[in-house]
């Protein structure tokens, strides 16, 4: 219902300064103040998948792991359209590699609350996901704890492969050599 390009231009450009807002106070211990902010950018700008990742990580934070994984989804179907988007105009390879980057890390964002619901299966499947868009040393790592004293080969594995992904991955470092301790 817009009547020109520069109003779209300008609710944009407004949605991302409410964002920027909102994440610096977020980021500042100011989550209270933070959430309307969100709010109102994803409001002004619906596709914009930055604002649920953002509120499912202060969700997360604040042990509201439910409505952090609903969070999540929604942020992860956005980047799915977006890359879907990104392949029918034929997007250059970097604004592609950023949205499929950024999928990944939505994917490990929901693995990471369906391991805090106890969801266990669910979680695997979510992290390897993630890893199929784009291989993180944090999913890696992530994995290993889920497998952590049910199979101590995956364990090595997952912890070996954020190394080698993130050679100065410290909490990866420091389970695989508390891991070798335990053997």
């Amino acid at each position: 219902a817009q009547p020109d390009f520069f109003t779209s231009d300008l609710i944009d450009a407004h949605a991302q300064a409410l964002f920027r807002l909102g994440s610096a106070l977020a980021l500042s211990g100011g989550a209270a103040q933070a959430q309307p902010l969100l709010l109102r950018a994803w409001a002004m700008h619906w596709e914009f998948p930055e604002a649920p990742m953002l509120l499912g990580y202060l969700a997360y934070t604040q042990g509201r792991f439910e409505e952090a994984g609903r969070l999540y989804s929604l942020a992860a179907r956005l980047l799915d359209e977006l890359l879907a988007r990104a392949s029918q105009f034929r997007a250059l390879p970097a604004v592609t590699g950023g949205i499929r980057r950024m999928s990944a890390e939505a994917l490990m964002h929901q693995g990471a609350v369906a391991e805090k619901l106890g969801r266990l299966e669910e979680a695997q499947r979510f992290f390897q996901a993630s890893l199929a868009r784009e291989p993180r040393a944090q999913t890696h790592y992530n994995l290993a704890v889920l497998f952590w004293n049910r199979d101590w080969p995956r364990v090595e594995a997952e912890l070996q492969a954020a190394l080698r992904l993130e050679p100065g991955h410290p909490e990866a470092a420091r389970t695989l050599q508390r891991l070798k301790q335990k053997r």
